[in-house]
């Protein structure tokens, strides 16, 4: 079947009674509404016009969203709290409040530049302070932190006294390099 040139399909004329471009007339008076009653025969589900439940859309229990217990959230004892140990020590292995020891890493900078051969040893026993500490060895860690202190200080100490020493030393010789040279300035004629 052929239809003449600049006609309309039959039905598809917005402008003619009906309006609806397939031949049927739109349901509920509107092609967008909501459906007014059941579009396929069916009885309306608990008032819903979509026939969605009302209420309780997915079967969940009422009071209890998620299935969490009531009295106690995230699972935690009621007498315990942030999961400490009944009895221990609130303040961690060592039972001091405070965490680990000093490492004495300052010690250790201020010997690299004044006597860096002992800077080594207290580097290396800076850097096994916490790690001791985190292993639960705090004795090894006291000991770890003691050994930096040693070896730090006592290579600030010797850096400072070998400065000191070249000092008085650089003194001594300009002084006397000095007063011998105006000595033998002033005897002497050109």
């Amino acid at each position: 079947m052929t239809y003449p040139p600049n006609q309309p399909f039959p039905g598809s004329d917005p402008n003619q009674p009906g309006g609806s471009p397939y031949g049927q007339p739109p349901v509920g008076g509107s092609p967008y509404g909501p459906p007014q009653g059941s579009p396929y025969g069916q009885p309306p589900v608990g008032g819903s016009p979509y026939g969605q439940p009302q209420g309780n859309p997915y079967g969940q229990p009422q009071g209890n969203p998620y299935g969490q217990p009531q009295g106690n959230p995230y699972g935690q004892p009621q007498g315990n709290p942030y999961g400490q140990p009944v009895g221990g020590s609130p303040y961690g292995p060592g039972g001091s409040a405070g965490g680990p020891p000093p490492d004495y890493k300052g010690w250790a900078i201020a010997s690299i530049f004044l006597f860096w051969p002992l800077a080594i040893p207290a580097f290396i026993a800076s850097g096994k302070v916490s790690t001791l500490w985190a292993q639960g060895d705090i004795a090894g860690a006291n000991q770890a932190s003691a050994d930096a202190k040693k070896w730090g200080s006592l290579g600030v100490y010797i850096g400072a006294g070998w400065s000191a020493l070249w000092l008085i030393c650089c003194c001594v010789y300009f002084v006397f390099l000095g007063g011998s040279l105006a000595a033998a300035g002033a005897g002497s004629s050109y």
